[in-house]
């Protein structure tokens, strides 16, 4: 789990650096073809010493002033699209618990998972001396019913008790 979050922050820092050098050079390239095209205009006012019209003068680096334009354009919308789903996403996943204690006698794999996913937080497991045996099937509903009750609580820190008979308790902590 931490590896594909590792992973997944990587390649948005990648992207980030990438767009930030797109813009980057988008900006010298306006900056210079802008100067190329006020320079010929100017020389054009001036005196007509080269020959040709004002257009034949300045069509490279119009050109090349409409492509980054273009491109630097399409780069903006790829970066507001993503700002955007990254916004959407954490108002959609907005955290307040940031530590659960898992007591459990069962496997705490799936419910640490359960944990993790729903609520983002770190999650420390204390196994109970009086575990008792739960099928799979019931293991799975602990977990849905350990999501439902994870979804709505305020609390920083939080106890989660899974008993023996499949009895769930959380308890929001002090501190």
């Amino acid at each position: 789990m931490a590896d594909r979050a590792g992973s997944a922050g990587t390649g948005l820092n990648a992207r980030r650096v990438y767009l930030v050098a797109v813009f980057g050079l988008s900006a010298v390239v306006a900056v210079s073809t802008l100067l190329v095209i006020g320079f010929r205009v100017f020389e054009n006012v001036l005196d007509d010493v080269t020959g040709g019209s004002l257009l034949d003068r300045i069509r490279a680096p119009l050109g090349l002033l409409v492509a980054t334009g273009l491109a630097a354009g399409y780069h903006f919308a790829v970066w507001r699209h993503g700002r955007a789903a990254l916004t959407a996403a954490g108002a959609a996943r907005k955290h307040t618990i940031g530590h659960v204690i898992l007591v459990t006698g069962t496997e705490p794999a799936p419910l640490r998972r359960i944990i993790e996913e729903t609520t983002g937080a770190s999650v420390t497991v204390w196994r109970r001396a009086d575990a008792g045996l739960l099928g799979p099937n019931e293991d799975q509903q602990i977990a849905v019913r350990l999501a439902a009750i994870l979804e709505g609580l305020p609390a920083r820190r939080l106890l989660v008790t899974v008993g023996p008979d499949g009895r769930i308790e959380a308890v929001p902590l002090l501190g």
